[in-house]
């Protein structure tokens, strides 16, 4: 049969905004010790809310019973009871009571409180203990963020995401969600920048739709202006040559350069965890000292793994590259390496000057970094290896010499100084002949 394409395109429009339009989110339990320990969201339908039950048994003990439901019920219900607990009718623009009626044989119903502000909000009704800890979707592999109907409650360090990937055998696009690190989140934000991956902590469940709204070209430089819908199931007649998540290394370093002397640290994220892990520093399996490597597990989900390098101090002996190197059950190998550089340090100049006979030394004594140039002159002009007569340089790791033999007091005398200089600034020192 045929149908013309206005008909067939309409019809596509109108399912796709179906799929789009959001539905509230509640926690949804039968019988928990707090709303906190329930772990299960529920979609609403368009006419239901999120509602809280407390109930307190025969032998005393209280519980929660949580969900959905119809906001006619839930308004008919707090107001009925109500008025039954008070003997009056109570003002419609509050949605909550406490009481003591019966809600079966042995059970009594303590409270009954409805909500439709946020997702997840009727977790602090009902006078439950409030938490603070973010709370997000945790799912390891759905179609759809709208599939996923499970809960993690994040450590403080931890933030809601939501990443796509692609499955190898038909090119579905699937979904995985939960609590990540900020590091990590944005070694996988480097690693896989043609996909959705976000992270969030402006509110629970804010990883619900993070994706729906995703370019590709607000991360990555590229021409594509169509935002990628996570729920499309991708199938080409004719697919590409690998759309396969290959092994991935990314190292996480300050985004800032550190004070020089203080501690420092680079995170090795792959995808998926690597069977070992190698530190290198210069091209050298040899960490400096008070530098060390550790294991640092899995990320939620166990889609990533983590080595983890400590810099006790960052200084001249630690400062340079690192590179990380993992290994996977596949026998391959993927590195990256990361330049770990401080802040630079202004230098200091000290000269020390011996007794004047017929050879002498001027030692001048330098700190900064990076490791500063020195220059010295005497009366303005620049010492070299000819001018003035009868001396020779020596430049150490921290000290440039002056050698004056064959003292003549007519090529020697004078004001020498000693002038050391790098990113950090310029300092001088000066030392007078006789």
């Amino acid at each position: 049969m045929y149908y013309p394409k206005v008909i067939l395109v309409t019809l596509t429009h109108c399912i796709f905004n179906i799929l789009l339009t959001e539905a509230l989110q509640c926690l949804s339990c039968d019988h928990v010790a707090e709303p906190r320990d329930c772990s299960h969201l529920e979609t609403c339908g368009a006419h239901q809310e999120c509602y809280v039950k407390h109930m307190i048994a025969s032998n005393l003990v209280q519980y929660y019973e949580m969900g959905c439901k119809d906001k006619r019920v839930c308004e008919t219900d707090t107001n009925s009871l109500l008025m039954s607990a008070v003997g009056k009718k109570r003002d419609t623009t509050i949605r909550s009571s406490h009481w003591y009626s019966k809600r079966n044989e042995d059970d009594l119903l303590l409270c009954l409180q409805c909500c439709n502000g946020t997702n997840g909000c009727n977790k602090d009704l009902c006078g439950a203990p409030q938490t603070t800890a973010r709370r997000c979707l945790q799912c390891d592999d759905v179609l759809s963020w709208r599939d996923c109907q499970e809960i993690a409650e994040c450590s403080t360090d931890q933030l809601c995401y939501v990443r796509t990937s692609a499955i190898s055998i038909n090119y579905e696009i699937r979904v995985k969600m939960g609590c990540l690190g900020q590091l990590q989140c944005e070694g996988i934000q480097k690693a896989f920048p043609q996909r959705c991956v976000v992270c969030c902590n402006d509110a629970d469940f804010c990883n619900y739709n993070a994706c729906d709204n995703f370019n590709v070209s607000t991360r990555a430089t590229t021409t594509a202006t169509t935002p990628v819908i996570p729920i499309l199931t991708l199938k080409p007649t004719n697919p590409p040559p690998s759309t396969t998540d290959q092994p991935t290394v990314h190292i996480n370093g300050p985004t800032t350069a550190t004070t020089y002397g203080n501690m420092s640290s680079l995170t090795c994220l792959t995808i998926p965890p690597a069977g070992t892990y190698t530190w290198t520093f210069k091209d050298t399996t040899q960490l400096p000292a008070g530098v060390s490597a550790k294991y640092g597990g899995t990320t939620s989900g166990g889609f990533a793994g983590i080595s983890v390098l400590h810099l006790d101090s960052l200084d001249r002996l630690t400062a340079g590259q690192y590179t990380c190197t993992a290994a996977f059950a596949n026998g391959v190998q993927h590195k990256d390496s990361f330049l770990l550089e401080p802040l630079p340090v202004k230098p200091t100049t000290d000269i020390e000057k011996g007794p004047i006979t017929t050879n002498f030394a001027l030692k001048c004594m330098i700190t900064g970094y990076p490791s500063p140039t020195v220059t010295w002159t005497l009366n303005g002009n620049i010492v070299t290896a000819t001018q003035p007569p009868n001396i020779y340089i020596n430049v150490g790791n921290s000290t440039s010499t002056v050698f004056v033999y064959a003292y003549d007091p007519s090529s020697h005398n004078g004001q020498w100084s000693c002038t050391a200089q790098n990113a950090g600034g310029q300092v001088s020192t000066i030392a007078t002949i006789p």
